[in-house]
């Protein structure tokens, strides 16, 4: 059984080469869009809202036209399917200085939902009839803002929920920051298991 931190790392060559290219171009849109729209109704709460929808639009499209290695799970929101994984994506911070460990989604009401739901089901019946293995619940952080764009990336796994909100991470994987190659990010080497 490998560790969170050893399971996302199963993930990062995936999430490098098929969302962060989309995630990169549709923040890119919404900035553009944003600046279209300043002085017209566009704000910082439209902004945050097409940071969320534009990502969520772009991947639902590649996945239904075979583009991308990944599934939807969930068609009524963005849940990806990755082998033993659930991916959703979520702004949790404006820039990348922003510490990852201390910036949350201010709505992610439906992954909230479902860590409880699985944390609800976790009983044990013994050998005889084991529980499934239910899918690590992924999500693809990031942070942006209207100036900047998209500023860093991360893959966590949630820790600790407190009135439905997630307040800590089990385990962070930084993908890739604003001003950082990417080459820098694919040298990323499990750590040893113990």
């Amino acid at each position: 059984m490998s560790s969170p931190q050893q399971a996302l790392h199963q993930l990062v060559k995936p999430v490098e080469q098929h969302l962060l290219p989309i995630l990169q171009d549709s923040i890119r849109i919404c900035v553009e869009r944003h600046q279209i729209g300043q002085g017209q109704g566009a704000d910082n709460f439209s902004f945050y809202t097409d940071v969320w929808s534009f990502p969520a639009r772009m991947l639902k499209d590649k996945i239904e036209d075979d583009s991308i290695p990944f599934e939807l799970a969930n068609h009524q929101g963005c849940v990806l399917s990755y082998p033993n994984f659930h991916l959703r994506h979520h702004r949790v911070g404006y820039s990348e200085r922003d510490n990852i460990h201390s910036s949350f989604p201010h709505n992610a009401s439906a992954l909230a939902l479902e860590l409880n739901l699985k944390n609800q089901l976790t009983l044990d019946f013994g050998g005889d009839f084991p529980a499934p293995e239910a899918p690590t619940e992924v999500l693809l952080a990031y942070m942006a803002n209207p100036l900047d764009g998209l500023c860093a990336v991360y893959l966590t796994i949630p820790g600790r929920l407190d009135n439905g909100r997630i307040v800590s991470w089990q385990a962070v994987l930084d993908i890739w920051r604003r001003g950082e190659p990417i080459q820098t990010r694919m040298e990323l080497r499990p750590p040893p298991s113990l």
